[in-house]
């Protein structure tokens, strides 16, 4: 099997956004492999949001309070906003159909700003969206002059969130809706 030293050393299988290639990749037993993103559903109820820097390829992260309460930025200027949230599709993921999705790059963050906006106008107790990849609109940020590659994440409708994102003391809810994440 390996060691699995493409995980990022948890063993945590994930997906990240890379601008340079307008796509996504994600983790593989043979390393980081691009991979056609179709849908998955976001627990965008529990993203979380930090300070994030990378010490020798590893991320480090300062997390925020919660969404609404910005933790001090930790000294330094290698200190970058980021996101983490997981993703779920067994249709994309297979035998590992959970995945973090973390990032502090701009083009990924413009990207999950925008979808968490158009998340909070339809978000609902126990329900969690299903998320569709519709390509990458080129973006300039910052005074600086960089730019960035964004995806464009939408909605395509909201769901019972999936058993796989359930604490154990909440119910159950029902997965019939999942059946089109299901591998063929």
């Amino acid at each position: 099997m390996g060691l699995m030293l493409e995980t990022g050393g948890t063993g945590q299988p994930y997906i990240d956004y890379k601008s340079s290639k307008k796509g996504f990749i994600k983790s593989s037993p043979e390393g980081k492999v691009d991979f056609d993103f179709t849908k998955a559903v976001f627990d965008l109820a529990n993203i979380k949001t930090g300070w994030c820097r990378f010490v020798m390829n590893q991320p480090e992260w300062v997390w925020d309070d919660s969404i609404d309460k910005i933790a001090k930025k930790p000294d330094g200027d290698d200190w970058k906003r980021g996101f983490e949230v997981m993703v779920y599709s067994e249709a994309m993921f297979g035998d590992e159909p959970v995945r973090k999705f973390s990032s502090n790059a701009a083009g990924a963050g413009r990207g999950m700003a925008e979808l968490y906006a158009e998340y909070e106008k339809v978000k609902a107790d126990g329900k969690l969206p299903v998320v569709v990849f519709e390509g990458t609109e080129h973006m300039a940020f910052g005074a600086k002059g960089g730019s960035a590659e964004v995806p464009i994440l939408k909605i395509e409708k909201m769901i019972d969130a999936p058993s796989v994102f359930q604490q154990e003391v909440t119910p159950v809810a029902d997965d019939s809706d999942l059946d089109e994440f299901a591998r063929s």
